[in-house]
């Protein structure tokens, strides 16, 4: 049986919300730039926001707020494989979609700058796992209720400084390459350690699971927040595949 996130201050809900809305519109805003030769581009920018705006109210009909009943019975049981399932496909339709493709054009100190989100993004879970909202295997580090495993917050730190070093020098293609890989990496972790961590594996126990996920608003973490992180690394990766040796802004 599913309960509400016990003590969810303020800072953690507010923290997760506030992450994921700027994302929702930062994607817009990003594509609004990039897209500046289109003549349509402030109308395809306002299409993309509703886009992303309803997939944000779709993520919410996955949590217990949404259908109590259903979802106190259904998802201790069952994995999360339809919110892992429309995840994936939303980012992919989106990568190969005309937004994509406008995305793409994007210059890679702002795509790897974006991805600095992770830091708060991080910071705000580590609060979680303290706090009891959160297990403790999802953070980083040692708590009082067991060790961390996830260290996607050094790719929000290297996403800032990489981002910041862009802007004023030029680096070799392959340090790129190797960031983008190591940030994926580090992102298929953690998502790894979350689904494991649902009520259906339990793979650290009856007493770290990962039930908060299905409480409004933090669905928009793995809903909002890691499809952003997925997108951008893709974006990157499209990006190297067809650029010269060095890179800067």
């Amino acid at each position: 049986m599913l309960v509400p996130p016990p003590y969810a201050s303020s800072n953690v809900t507010f923290g997760i919300a506030g992450l994921a809305v700027a994302m929702l519109l930062a994607w817009p805003a990003v594509f609004w730039r990039a897209a500046s030769d289109r003549p349509k581009r402030h109308l395809e920018a306002l299409i993309l926001v509703v886009l992303l705006i309803l997939w944000a109210g779709f993520a919410t009909t996955f949590t217990v707020s949404a259908a109590p009943g259903a979802a106190q019975v259904l998802l201790p049981v069952r994995p999360p494989l339809p919110q892992m399932l429309s995840m994936m496909f939303g980012v992919i339709l989106l990568f190969w979609s005309r937004f994509g493709t406008a995305l793409a054009r994007t210059p890679l100190p702002v795509l790897i700058g974006m991805q600095a989100f992770r830091l708060p993004l991080e910071l705000t879970m580590h609060l979680a796992a303290k706090t009891g909202i959160m297990p403790h295997q999802m953070s980083f580090g040692t708590l009082e209720t067991g060790t961390g495993y996830n260290y996607d917050i050094l790719t929000g730190v290297s996403a800032l400084l990489l981002g910041i070093l862009l802007v004023f020098r030029e680096v070799p293609r392959a340090v790129l390459w190797a960031w983008n890989i190591a940030g994926s990496a580090l992102l298929v972790g953690i998502v790894g350690i979350a689904v494991s961590s649902t009520p259906y594996f339990a793979a650290f126990g009856p007493d770290a699971l990962n039930t908060w996920i299905f409480f409004t608003p933090f669905i928009w973490l793995p809903m909002v927040l890691v499809p952003s992180a997925m997108l951008g690394h893709l974006l990157i990766f499209r990006v190297l595949l067809r650029t010269p040796e060095k890179m800067h802004a």
